[in-house]
């Protein structure tokens, strides 16, 4: 009998330790990753064009009007959106890479180790600019709550490549210069 609950005990034990240890449970850190390496973003910017499109750029480090860059390298991502009314930009949704009608996006830069001097001025020399082509296809999938979107990426690429990436957190407005 003593036995019996030894082994019903041990059973229960690596059940339990199954079902307690999912990676699927995690949420994926935010960052995009290409070509074996995986870069962090932090936070995301927002330019809305006004007729039912735009840009958002996502970047490791932040940045505020008052006191610059908070890196001395950043790394960039960028995307264009354009939504199925003039109303609708960045609504959540899917976003085809390309689509002739509805939701579409493209990737419009991923440029990697922008050094950031002390006047926050871009080093573009140190600066490495990726081209992802051909793309050959993609979606965006955004969710929004509240403030904070949810940014889960996918673009096939060349033969066979894909990128890959993940933004949860806020959006800061920025106006475009003209």
């Amino acid at each position: 009998m003593k036995k019996l609950h030894f082994i019903t005990l041990f059973i229960a034990l690596i059940a339990l330790g199954f079902t307690s240890c999912k990676d699927e449970d995690s949420e994926p850190s935010n960052a995009f990753t290409f070509d074996g390496e995986t870069f962090s973003l932090q936070s995301g910017y927002i330019y809305d064009y006004g007729d039912g499109g735009g840009f958002i750029h996502l970047q490791s480090g932040t940045y505020s009007d008052e006191t610059g860059y908070s890196a001395n390298t950043t790394n960039y991502l960028g995307l264009q959106f354009y939504g199925s009314s003039a109303d609708a930009f960045l609504e959540p949704g899917t976003y085809i890479l390309g689509a002739e009608v509805g939701k579409e996006f493209s990737l419009s830069s991923i440029i990697t180790n922008i050094a950031v001097s002390p006047d926050n001025a871009f080093n573009w020399s140190s600066s490495t600019s990726h081209e992802l082509a051909p793309q050959t296809g993609g979606r965006v999938i955004i969710s929004k709550s509240g403030t904070t979107y949810t940014i889960d990426i996918r673009i096939e690429y060349g033969e066979g490549k894909v990128m890959t990436g993940f933004f949860r957190g806020t959006l800061a407005p920025r106006i475009l210069a003209v």
